[in-house]
């Protein structure tokens, strides 16, 4: 291939912005929690409550997946949750704000 005929390779980016829809606005930024030497090491391990929750939540995945993948078992749809419940239900059900900040072209 020539000089004057060699193919021209063009690329183009689209960049998007996503807004957040949960905030994190209640976490203070002023100054620390507390100390590394004053932190107890029991509050950062699950407790049986959290154990718990853990354990309906995979009860709630794994009735999803035999769902999927066996159907005999579709008869029981609608008595499973669809979703694992959380605080913030209610943010992340909105619809996503997405912005197009602009167009590379290279």
């Amino acid at each position: 291939m020539g000089i004057g005929k060699q193919n021209k390779d063009l690329h183009m980016f689209n960049v998007l912005a996503v807004e957040h829809r949960v905030n994190n606005f209640y976490l203070p930024d002023d100054k620390p929690i507390s100390t590394v030497n004053d932190l107890q090491l029991s509050t950062l391990l699950p407790n049986s409550e959290d154990n718990e929750a853990l354990r309906q939540n995979w009860r709630i995945l794994t009735a999803h997946i035999f769902k999927r993948y066996l159907p005999e078992l579709t008869f029981m749809a609608s008595h499973m949750p669809k979703q694992i419940e959380h605080k913030y239900m209610a943010e992340t059900r909105r619809k996503t704000t997405v912005v197009s900040t602009c167009t590379l072209n290279n």
